[in-house]
């Protein structure tokens, strides 16, 4: 799946798939296809949409996401559309997770859009694809290896500048942008990777977030404070797009207010200085708070509008060891 963004990236990989027989078939599915669904088609050419491509995503062993322009699109404004969208969505998780017995591996590599040629958005560019060509090894080695470390204890405590937020594990998955049999191995990769996701206990999150910065339906939004109780959001501001916050919890629906994973990022390979906004969660030392799905890691929280906040650099520290 690709936007006009990325065809010389999908040509490429056509090319080289053919070279080893491998199968390919390509959805060209740019911004303006992807805002005339939001806004201008009928509901029954919607329903046709998502019917085509759940078809074609159903005969697929392997799903490369390569439009990062959904980025830009906004929500349905219409709640039926909205519905079609949610429908859609589960859909998807069900036949990811289950087709034949056997998942569908899934990879996103959303890229970059320049909105401009300044200097700092061309290195935020340029790093992007340096940090594709890296060590994967090392990469899930390093993931593990935090995984493990959390593994330990049961209940932390994550602070920062204005921060302290207290939550209980469920259960701990790996983000490292490769496929394998590792038991605690991402349904789906992210390119570039590399997280240790957690999936909280049910109504085990409470504190107060101040972040600098968080992505809400493809905007930055900033100088945020949110208060969480029992995982779900009780209070908020942001001095720059809380409106985005505001469509982010109407359109969630009734889970739209819950905390779906915390996200610790180990990879070495992005500089937080310079990296793009979409990507600055991945770097090692980062947190992030995301709201969203988490039922793909066997989670109970089912939203439908995905959204992050980030920390930089938070300390976490244990509060209670887990049972033996």
């Amino acid at each position: 799946v690709t936007g006009q963004y990325n065809v010389p990236l999908a040509e490429k990989i056509i090319i080289e798939a053919a070279k080893r027989s491998v199968k390919t078939n390509i959805h060209y599915q740019g911004i303006d296809m992807y805002q005339a669904v939001s806004s201008d088609f009928s509901l029954a050419a919607v329903k046709t949409f998502y019917e085509h491509r759940l078809d074609d995503f159903a005969h697929s062993d392997v799903i490369l996401i390569l439009n990062g322009e959904t980025r830009a699109v906004n929500k349905p404004n219409d709640p039926m559309k909205r519905d079609l969208q949610r429908k859609h969505g589960a859909a998807l998780y069900k036949l990811f997770n289950a087709k034949r017995g056997k998942k569908i591996r899934v990879a996103l590599m959303l890229g970059i859009m320049l909105d401009n040629f300044s200097e700092s958005s061309l290195d935020a560019e340029l790093l992007f694809w340096k940090s594709l060509d890296i060590d994967y090894q090392k990469l899930k080695r390093d993931t593990l290896a935090l995984r493990k470390k959390l593994e330990d204890n049961e209940i932390y405590t994550v602070t920062s500048p204005g921060t302290e937020l207290n939550f209980s594990v469920e259960s701990l998955h790996c983000e490292f942008s490769s496929f394998d049999e590792e038991r605690s191995g991402s349904p789906l990769i992210n390119l570039p990777g590399g997280e240790v996701l957690v999936v909280p206990k049910e109504k085990s999150i409470s504190g107060v977030i101040n972040a600098r910065n968080g992505i809400v339906m493809g905007v930055e939004i900033n100088d945020v404070r949110i208060i969480i109780e029992e995982n779900e959001i009780i209070e908020y501001s942001a001095k720059v797009n809380q409106s985005q916050i505001d469509k982010a919890l109407e359109y969630g629906g009734r889970d739209g207010r819950k905390i779906a994973l915390i996200c610790f990022g180990t990879n070495k390979y992005l500089n937080v200085k310079n990296v793009h906004q979409t990507y600055r969660h991945k770097t090692a030392g980062m947190i992030s708070i995301f709201w969203g799905k988490n039922t793909e890691f066997g989670g109970c929280v089912d939203a439908d509008v995905d959204w992050f906040l980030e920390l930089e650099n938070p300390i976490i520290s244990p509060q209670m060891k887990r049972k033996p």
